[in-house]
């Protein structure tokens, strides 16, 4: 981890701050922000602060995700078809198969930028480009 990146938005979200300085500041949604930029910094070679996935996009993702894995399935508690049929039913599966394909979607597009020749390459390598070298 380098902790210029760690800097750089820390410095990014101060000045967003600063720009807004007479209103009053949602600290949450300020402080998912910087986790997520530094995060998305680090881990995928960009900040998505202030770019498409600053509209909740993340945050939705992360929160479909804790909604299935900290919630209820038939299959869970009914292993054979029974549970499989609840699940049918209610609509589970068609909201884990949501899920599946937005997260599908979002690395997907994170790779197709990583995999583009004309991209130019950054003078630290980020997670998934040592991944794509493995």
């Amino acid at each position: 981890m380098c902790s210029r990146r760690v800097r750089e938005e820390v410095k990014h979200l101060i000045e967003t701050i600063m720009r807004g300085a007479p209103r009053p500041v949602q600290m949450d949604d300020t402080m998912f922000a910087l986790t997520n930029s530094v995060i998305c910094k680090i881990a995928f070679g960009t900040s998505h602060m202030g770019n498409q996935f600053e509209n909740g996009q993340i945050k939705e993702l992360l929160a479909d995700s804790m909604i299935f894995l900290s919630g209820f399935s038939a299959s869970d508690l009914f292993p054979s078809s029974v549970g499989w049929i609840i699940d049918l039913i209610t609509g589970h599966h068609r909201k884990l198969e949501r899920c599946f394909r937005n997260f599908d979607t979002f690395f997907r597009k994170l790779l197709d930028e990583h995999l583009d020749p004309s991209r130019p390459r950054p003078e630290n390598n980020d997670i998934i480009d040592i991944m794509i070298g493995l």
